[in-house]
C-alpha cells in the first residue's frame, strides 16, 4: 500500500498491491530479471493506480460532501436551519454549497 497510498473510499489498496505483484511477475517472467522487466512493470501499473488514486480521492470527496449536506439536511422544518423561524435561515445556503461542491467533485473525477 506505500507504493501506491490512497484513501480506503473504494477499498481496492490490497488488491491494486496483488494486481502489481502479478504485473510485476509477468514482466520477469517475459524480460528476465532485468531493468527492462521494471520499466514495463512501470508503464503498466503506474497509469492504473494513479487513476485508481484519483477515484478514491474523488468518492472521498462526493462522499464528504454528502455527509455535510445530510447532517445540514436534519433538523427538521424544512429549510429554516435551525433559526426556528420557519424561513430559510443558514440551512438552505449550506445545503446548496455543498451540492454545487458535491457536483463540481463528481465532474472533476469524470
Amino acid at each position: 500500500d506505500a507504493a501506491h497510498a490512497q484513501l480506503p473510499s473504494l477499498g481496492l489498496g490490497v488488491s491494486t498491491a496483488f494486481g502489481d505483484v502479478a504485473e510485476l511477475m509477468r514482466q520477469i517472467d517475459r524480460r528476465g530479471l532485468k531493468i527492462d522487466a521494471l520499466r514495463a512493470y512501470e508503464r503498466r501499473r503506474i497509469p492504473l493506480c494513479s487513476m485508481l488514486q484519483l477515484m478514491s480521492r474523488g468518492m472521498y470527496m462526493v462522499s464528504g460532501m454528502l455527509a455535510a449536506l445530510k447532517a445540514n439536511s436534519g433538523g427538521g422544518g424544512g429549510d429554516s436551519g435551525g433559526d426556528g423561524g420557519g424561513g430559510d435561515g443558514d440551512g438552505g445556503v449550506q445545503r446548496e454549497t455543498a451540492t454545487t461542491a458535491a457536483s463540481a467533485a463528481a465532474t472533476a473525477v469524470v
